[in-house]
């Protein structure tokens, strides 16, 4: 696909019973300096507050759908990326917005050799702002099996995302990283720049902390889909995660880590957050 410079680009958000948090999501997509989009909104929720929120704004960019049943996150991002139009896709949880530039400055950054590209991130925590990441980098597929180095979001364009089969729905937790694997795997590196485009609000009163048991699910299902593509330190990792809530064991799996040379860089990595 050539890149033009005013293709189509359609922002998939699903939504869940957060009117006020929705509003905002939408007013920041709205609000980009790239103007050439198509709003998707999936309503996951029976009161149909989403399609409200999105009818207030009388936009026409923006198409609203509610879910005849509920799908779940992933489930509405599925639909939102069959019935995009764009040649481009990206998403945006509900709670979280856009950086007014977002679409244009990753529209420029992205390559045909790309499997995707995608931003660093704000986070935003007890009215402080902070990036999760330090600097931008290419992301390989050695790179992303340590862990999920991308973020939440992705930019790429809509086929990449069809052709590998969107989201895994049949996971309990971790599809997002899942599917990042499948992208790099079947179209090569990925990209992230050091710009934080993406704001991750952790402020707005709805909890978003993953729980021990919800971690434990998230590796188990990583590990049973991906455990074949591991180094031994990675395994060895992965066993860490499971076990974060136990002191002892978690520290003799780290030490043990430190054995294998390609542990150190991702150590001094993700003690740096360049990782």
């Amino acid at each position: 696909m050539q890149k033009s410079t005013n293709d189509l680009v359609s922002i998939v958000i699903p939504t869940y019973e957060r009117p006020r948090l929705l509003q905002r999501a939408i007013g920041s997509v709205l609000s980009q300096s790239y103007d050439n989009i198509e709003v998707l909104v999936i309503d996951d929720s029976e009161r149909c507050e989403g399609l409200e929120v999105c009818a207030g704004f009388h936009d026409p960019r923006i198409r609203a759908y509610r879910n005849r049943r509920g799908k779940g996150a992933c489930g509405s991002r599925n639909t939102g990326i069959e019935l995009a139009q764009g040649a481009f896709y990206t998403g945006l949880d509900d709670d979280d917005y856009f950086h007014n530039d977002r679409i244009s400055v990753l529209m420029d950054a992205y390559r045909k050799t790309h499997s995707f590209v995608a931003s660093n991130i704000l986070q935003v925590r007890e009215q402080r702002k902070s990036p999760r990441f330090r600097g931008g980098r290419a992301i390989r597929l050695s790179d992303i099996l340590w862990g999920n180095c991308v973020g939440n979001q992705i930019f790429t364009e809509t086929s990449k995302v069809r052709s590998v089969g969107g989201f895994d729905e049949d996971l309990e937790a971790g599809q997002d990283v899942d599917l990042w694997i499948r992208m790099i795997e079947r179209w090569g590196d990925a990209l992230r720049i050091e710009r934080c485009l993406y704001m991750m609000d952790y402020d707005h009163g709805e909890a978003r902390i993953s729980t021990t048991v919800e971690i434990t699910r998230r590796v188990s299902g990583f590990l049973e889909r991906h455990g074949d593509k591991l180094s031994t330190a990675q395994r060895l990792l992965y066993a860490m995660r499971m076990r974060s809530g136990r002191k002892a064991p978690y520290l003799a799996l780290a030490a043990a880590t430190l054995v294998f040379p390609g542990s150190w860089n991702y150590w001094i990595k993700r003690t740096t957050r360049v990782w």
